[in-house]
């Protein structure tokens, strides 16, 4: 099965979908192949106050790249969760 989006192309953030994508991805090209969407998901991980050392690691473009590709999977569990709980933005009709 051919790869969803060459490395140098660039996901376009959709919630899950987009996660699952990156997931894939990262782990068929290495996390190298998509720094620029890691560092937009360490912003969203510390936006939703997922201020752990994962995240340090994950930012950190020195670690060994098998050691940010673990946190990148502990970490989308997280923040997989963390959204599940949230309300939904879905607006409720007054009649």
């Amino acid at each position: 099965m051919a790869p969803i989006a060459a490395p140098a192309t660039r996901l376009v953030p959709t919630g899950e979908r987009y996660l699952d994508q990156l997931a894939h991805l990262v782990a068929e090209h290495g996390v190298a192949a998509f720094e620029g969407d890691i560092a937009r998901l360490v912003v969203r991980l510390r936006a939703h106050g997922l201020c752990s050392p994962l995240v340090t690691l994950l930012a950190d473009r020195d670690a060994p790249p098998i050691a940010r590709e673990r946190a990148l999977g502990h970490l989308l569990g997280r923040l997989t969760e963390v959204e599940a709980r949230r309300p939904s933005r879905v607006a409720t009709s007054a009649a």
